[in-house]
């Protein structure tokens, strides 16, 4: 699957379409990751259990897809989105509303991981095994993420 993945990738890149602003339609993105689209003929002649299965099918592979481009040209410092039918890589002037989101985001889980840690029983921390131990340290990983994450957010 890694593989097939790294030639579907090589393949935008070939065609110019992992640059900035470039576009690309939905069918030609799954054609060149080798994902077979589910016709309306082949839905005509399935049960409906079959269709749930072929559409699940079909979206897990194309979600894979779109997830390891969007790893990759995250590294390049390029945000890869949806909308409707087309795949596009945005403009370097848009990726600072897409940080913002993704910080937007961190800082949602953050709170609600203190609000976690910090209603977790006192007694599970009086536990034989190594509970308190594995707290503490969830702990310290959320406070300097949260300060790593309020740093980056005031810039």
């Amino acid at each position: 699957m890694r593989e097939h993945m790294k030639d579907g990738f090589y393949e935008l890149q070939q065609a110019g379409l992992t640059e900035y602003g470039a576009e690309i339609h939905r069918g030609a993105f799954l054609s060149m990751f080798g994902i077979e689209r589910v016709t309306d003929n082949d839905l005509a002649m399935m049960q409906p259990k079959e269709i749930r299965q072929a559409l699940q099918g079909e979206a897990l592979a194309e979600l894979a897809a779109a997830g390891y481009v969007r790893d990759q040209l995250l590294k390049e410092g390029k945000y890869f989105a949806r909308t409707q039918d087309v795949y596009r890589v945005a403009l370097p002037s848009e990726n600072a509303e897409h940080a913002g989101r993704y910080l937007a985001q961190a800082n949602r889980k953050q709170r609600k991981a203190r609000l976690l840690l910090d209603s977790t029983p006192k007694q599970a921390e009086q536990v034989t095994d190594n509970t308190a131990r594995r707290l503490a340290r969830h702990r310290m990983q959320h406070d300097r993420m949260a300060e790593r994450i309020g740093v980056q957010a005031a810039q």
